[in-house]
């Protein structure tokens, strides 16, 4: 019976978003986004048929966008995603207006606009 293995090069951070996992599925699919170093939320990767985008805000260049989580917590009426459209590894990179679009939509959530 063949046997997958996993790449020995995760880092600390890969392992905890692997131990964060809900389902089998999702660890799969983490697994393989994570052996390729691909970041499943910048454009080029996005799954929009998976990830139906509900608003954005801002730009290609500092925008950010909303989505139902496909892999909700369990007893959660909504479980939402909120990600930046350009690459960013940390909420140091954010700018005043990353901050201000990313707050956009936290209002549009809350039913605010």
């Amino acid at each position: 019976m063949p046997t997958e293995t996993l790449p020995l090069s995760f880092e600390e951070e890969d392992i905890a978003t692997l131990l964060n996992t809900r389902t089998y599925k999702q660890y799969c699919e983490m697994a393989e986004w994570i052996s390729r170093r691909v970041c499943r939320f910048c454009p080029d990767h996005f799954d929009y048929t998976k990830n139906r985008i509900l608003r954005t805000s801002g730009t290609v260049i500092d925008g950010w966008r909303v989505w139902i989580n496909p892999y909700p917590l369990k007893h959660t009426a909504r479980h939402y995603i909120i990600a930046p459209i350009r690459h960013i590894e940390h909420v140091a990179q954010m700018t005043n207006v990353d901050w201000e679009n990313h707050s956009r939509l936290i209002d549009f959530l809350a039913g605010g606009v």
